[in-house]
């Protein structure tokens, strides 16, 4: 029930984002199933910025474009992996004419390796924040 109520406080133009960040994430799901993880990326990381007005489409807006991705993800159909949601997050930010960063990295812990990805913009990382700084970097998507 308190889902529900949080889902009405969201406006028009957020409910619409978190139905296409949920629906991409399906999508996503099943293209990572079929398709070689270097072909997605590179398919996404050439996505045109569209013509169309999105909704949240100022910079100042990537923030809550990242959090509804984090929402959409609680009831996606793989519960949380942080790289479904960069992946989209990505995705839905080059649509609105805007860059973004995936980073990939490792980290050891218990004895087992441990992977974690994120995504930044412009030095400031929007979605996979939690404890990104004790990964090492293995993978980024900029020359950084």
């Amino acid at each position: 029930m308190e889902r529900l109520r949080k889902l009405r406080r969201l406006t028009w133009a957020e409910a619409l984002c978190l139905g296409q960040a949920w629906g991409l994430l399906w999508s996503l799901e099943i293209a990572l199933l079929v398709i070689p993880f270097q072909s997605v990326l590179n398919f996404l990381r050439r996505v045109p910025s569209s013509a169309i007005r999105w909704p949240l489409s100022a910079e100042a807006d990537a923030p809550r474009l990242a959090w509804l991705v984090e929402r959409a993800a609680l009831a996606g159909p793989a519960r949380g992996p942080c790289l479904r949601q960069t992946l989209v997050l990505l995705y839905m930010l080059r649509r609105r004419g805007q860059e973004g960063h995936v980073r990939i990295g490792v980290a050891r812990e218990h004895g087992f390796f441990t992977a974690h990805a994120w995504l930044d913009q412009n030095g400031r990382v929007l979605l996979g924040q939690a404890g990104f700084e004790n990964y090492t970097l293995l993978y980024s998507t900029s020359e950084k």
